[in-house]
């Protein structure tokens, strides 16, 4: 069998976005290239002890770098893609979702040979992208690189910049989703009024696990803590796929600072919540209203304005980043993605944890 196999037309690559693997001329196209891995499902089966293990592996079989042609392929489980994209092809397992071109020697490719979008070569400079695509709909620093995001209606392209001359390194395509299309004011905010009322649970932070007003605010999502034994609970995640909610408790005890206050049972304490958007954790995602008018799709400086004033704490990590406030009654985190560059959660700690939430700083 010959070892050719022949250069890849980006036209056609990025057609197979939002297309199913197992599909015949996706599947044809991808063995035809010599890209024979696919994503794999983590077995139903598994043992509990095998389970996280299993999952891992799934995780890492969605994005496949492709060493031979300099590109990357990451896959979305068909059912995330559908809570992003409103559609999944019939019968899909995993969903193309994602494309990245190297330049040469970025990440020590040997570089991509077919076509870029857009009309961009990897020999351009950032003023020669900037002269030919405009000003970018965002910058900032995406895994130590210099990015730009450009995105419209068909597709949301994130250009990375490397090398001596600052030439392009990276070109990554995939198509809009929901939080896209809100940001480019071609989808309205849904509001599920029947979401739990995140003011509400602001309001009995810090209050006993058992609170007769936490305990309504839940039940009709179906948690009753007094169901169980909340001594050593930190994190509940049950609520997390279907509500986009996960809780945090304490154990009182632990903190001088509710010494002199009365808990029933094991004075176990509310400590705080977090949600998440549609698709974050494989979760339908919370669609409520969220803290101070945030708004999933929110960038970060829209968020710096919406609270009204720039954070006590940040953290710029390689592709994500996180803001903190002490806030008169509550500590407020909001974490987004750097990539989409968009929020994806919001948490709201009591303030007896403010100094643990504040421990270390990022400037």
């Amino acid at each position: 069998m010959s070892n050719y196999f022949p250069a890849v037309d980006t036209r056609e690559l990025l057609g197979f976005l939002g297309r199913a693997p197992k599909e015949r001329a996706f599947d044809a196209w991808l063995d035809r290239h010599g890209i024979f891995d696919r994503p794999v499902e983590a077995p139903a089966d598994s043992d509990a002890d095998d389970a996280d293990e299993a999952h891992e592996r799934s995780r890492a079989s969605e994005i496949e770098e492709v060493e031979r042609h300099s590109l990357c392929l990451i896959y979305e489980e068909a059912d995330n893609f559908e809570r992003l994209f409103g559609y999944a092809p019939d019968g899909a397992d995993f969903v193309l979702t994602q494309v990245a071109l190297y330049a040469k020697g970025v990440q020590d490719y040997p570089g991509y040979a077919g076509e870029l979008p857009l009309g961009l070569r990897f020999a351009m400079r950032r003023s020669d992208v900037y002269a030919s695509l405009g000003e970018p709909t965002a910058s900032r620093v995406i895994h130590e690189l210099p990015a730009d995001l450009y995105l419209n209606e068909q597709a949301a392209i994130n250009v990375s910049y490397a090398g001596e001359g600052g030439s392009v390194g990276i070109v990554h395509v995939r198509p809009v989703h929901v939080f896209d299309r809100r940001a480019l004011g071609l989808a309205d905010v849904e509001i599920d009024e029947r979401a739990v009322d995140l003011a509400q649970l602001i309001g009995c932070l810090g209050r006993s696990t058992y609170d007769a007003e936490l305990e309504a605010l839940f039940e009709p999502m179906g948690w009753r803590s007094s169901d169980f034994d909340m001594a050593d609970c930190d994190e509940v995640p049950t609520l997390i796929r279907r509500y986009g909610l996960a809780l945090y408790y304490r154990n009182a005890a632990e903190y001088p600072a509710l010494r002199d206050q009365a808990f029933s049972h094991d004075r176990s304490v509310f400590a705080g919540f977090r949600v998440n958007r549609r698709g974050d954790m494989d979760s339908d995602g919370y669609a409520g209203h969220l803290p101070h008018g945030i708004q999933f799709h929110d960038s970060p400086e829209k968020v710096i304005e919406r609270v009204g004033r720039a954070p006590d704490w940040r953290l710029i990590d390689l592709d994500i980043g996180s803001f903190k406030w002490k806030l008169p009654d509550y500590t407020l985190h909001v974490m987004f993605s750097l990539i989409d560059y968009q929020v994806y959660r919001v948490s709201c700690f009591a303030k007896f944890l403010e100094s643990e939430m504040f421990a270390r700083r990022y400037d």
